[in-house]
């Protein structure tokens, strides 16, 4: 993933320096592969291989210039428009589209990207990022100068703290538990442009609109017309999405947690690709951490079956089973440096596996996220759907011939409807999660739409698998992997695998057999019986270590004395029992505390 950092102002040739900017990246082992330096507009873009190690024509074409970062997934479909040409990159590509057909030409791009374009003949900037929002994309917007990049840190070191005021409102979500808006960020003047958008901005005065380029469209499944097709098609799609992520990579990884996604791609990654370079790495616990384990299990059973069942090197199989941070604050320290400030869905637990990685030679690091959002989900609601389209013949059949479960079906959907919600008792779950003090104007304001119901099924898919967390995730993670110039990667976002599968009739969800039925059936030859038909309630966790971790941080805080300087902390707060997941929210309150008092200056809601 290239960084990117640049700079469009009304004031022609400003006098800035980039020093703060390009000494942040070069932290981080990022060095500069381009620059461009015109009348309103600067801009660098980094990456891990040495300077000047990229010619002009992988950023330049005409009078356009593409500052950013692009993998397509179509890049030979694409090229093929222009017969005569040879395109040294995506990048290229990208620039030769939008020459002829400018924004629209964002329509048909598939894969994962942030850029700008700058058109020097019409003093014109537009900003695009993908459907799912894998690559970052940030912009500062204040008087007569837009500053974008792809990193928060990098912004708030340019501009300075004194330029910026943290963001209360969003802070008290974090506080609440409430899910953020994708736009949002730590801080108020620094804003993140949302997936499947794209901005234009003139040099003359600034102004933009975000404009949404992409909505998720239902394809015609109706050819596939039996079950076996469809399988197969599915299969030939994930095959498809893991084989397009390794174009051009020798040594690639995947993050094995024994689950079903990331096995099922570690398998496909395995017949690939030759077996000596792939790596698998896997969180689990050691002695030490296990007694901190309230089950005491990881899933390294189930990662050697995977081992054994691809035929992969045993040695390229590497346990992680703790950080390298000194304590926590170097842990934080290290979150604010990647993330710029308090993160949702921060990735920082990732780091230690990509610095692990880096060392391997690992280039690409694959993920299973977000498989379970969308489709590897349980499907236990699949039959909300044929209520939602008042299907009245499903109905009578489900009454017909099982009225007993056709019951339960009514009043689960009836009693969702009612309450507005798909998991009873949540409320209570975040009373007790909630940190953020009665006395905030926010605490009446905000409103949580955790788990908030949707009477379609396939829309619930939907927007699941391209909420603000699969962004933020996604984001949170290839900004800690790029800082060891690994790349990672998600099949389970691939758009095209994505698109077919949710649009199938929703009747491939239905659990009949066993939860997740629509994955399980595409990972048909692909994974072991004893991996594809795991009912998996041991109660291992990803992170295996996770509790082990958690004490320790409650442990390395003891003599942080909580300033609350923003007023947002419910000081009384006490929490009824020490489960893991009430640990964690006493954690949260450190690291937000430990956060604001590292950026305050100015702070405002």
């Amino acid at each position: 993933m290239n960084h990117f950092f640049a700079l469009l102002s009304v004031e022609s040739n400003p006098s800035i320096s980039f020093d703060s900017v390009q000494g942040y990246f070069e932290k981080l082992s990022q060095k500069e592969i381009f620059s461009i330096e015109e009348e309103h507009f600067s801009g660098l873009v980094f990456d891990h291989t040495s300077k000047n190690a990229r010619s002009k024509a992988f950023f330049q074409r005409k009078e356009l210039t593409l500052i950013g970062s692009v993998r397509l997934d179509i890049f030979e479909e694409l090229s093929a428009q222009f017969p005569h040409e040879n395109f040294q990159s995506h990048e290229q590509l990208v620039l030769a589209l939008f020459e002829k057909s400018q924004e629209k030409a964002f329509d048909i791009l598939i894969g994962d990207f942030s850029f700008i374009i700058w058109d020097t003949k019409n003093q014109q900037i537009f900003c695009a990022k993908d459907q799912i929002g894998v690559r970052p994309l940030f912009y500062f917007h204040k008087n007569d100068t837009l500053i974008i990049s792809s990193s928060i840190s990098a912004i708030r070191d340019f501009v300075g703290l004194d330029q910026l005021s943290i963001n209360q409102k969003y802070l008290a979500k974090e506080l609440k538990n409430y899910p953020v808006e994708v736009g949002e960020t730590f801080f108020n003047e620094i804003h993140r442009l949302k997936p499947a958008h794209y901005f234009s901005a003139s040099a003359k005065d600034l102004s933009f609109i975000e404009k949404r380029y992409w909505h998720f469209t239902e394809m015609d499944t109706r050819p596939f017309k039996t079950p076996q097709a469809v399988y197969d098609e599915l299969r030939r799609l994930f095959y498809q999405a893991v084989e397009s992520r390794l174009k051009g990579v020798s040594i690639a990884a995947t993050q094995l947690s024994g689950g079903m996604d990331s096995s099922a791609i570690t398998v496909i990654a395995s017949r690939l690709m030759p077996k000596e370079n792939l790596h698998t790495f896997s969180f689990v616990l050691n002695e030490k951490t296990r007694a901190f384990s309230e089950r005491g299990v990881d899933e390294q059973a189930t990662q050697n079956s995977i081992l054994e069942y691809a035929q992969l090197h045993q040695e390229n199989h590497h346990l992680s089973d703790g950080f390298y941070y000194k304590d926590t604050f170097e842990c934080y320290d290290k979150s604010d440096q990647i993330m710029g400030g308090v993160a949702n869905s921060d990735a920082v637990w990732q780091d230690s596996m990509f610095k692990q990685a880096a060392e391997q030679g690992v280039e690409l690091m694959f993920s299973g996220f977000p498989g379970d959002e969308g489709i590897s989900n349980p499907g236990g609601r699949y039959f909300f759907e044929y209520f939602h389209q008042m299907d009245f013949a499903w109905m009578f059949k489900q009454l017909t011939t099982q009225p007993y479960v056709f019951a339960k079906q009514v009043y689960r959907y009836l009693s969702a409807r009612f309450s507005k919600v798909t998991l009873k008792g949540y409320d209570e779950i975040q009373k007790n999660r909630n940190l953020l003090s009665p006395d905030s104007p926010f605490y009446t304001e905000l409103k949580d739409s955790s788990f908030s119901f949707n009477s379609s099924f396939r829309q619930e898919l939907i927007d699941k698998t391209f909420r603000a967390h699969s962004c933020l995730r996604t984001e949170s993670e290839g900004l800690y992997a790029s800082q060891y110039g690994i790349v990672s990667a998600y099949p389970m976002a691939d758009l095209r695998f994505v698109q077919f599968a949710l649009s199938l009739p929703m009747e491939y969800f239905n659990p009949k057999e066993f939860s997740r039925p629509l994955f399980r059936k595409i990972c048909e030859g692909i994974l072991p019986d004893d991996v594809r038909l795991q009912k998996k309630r041991n109660g291992a966790m990803t992170l295996a270590f996770a509790e082990f971790w958690k004490k320790e941080q409650l442990k390395d805080c003891a003599n942080w004395s909580i300033r609350n300087s923003l007023g947002l902390f419910d000081m009384n707060k006490v929490f009824p029992a020490d489960a893991f997941d009430l640990i964690n929210r006493k954690v949260e309150r450190y690291k937000i505390d430990y956060m604001v008092e590292k950026n305050r200056v100015n702070h405002g809601k």
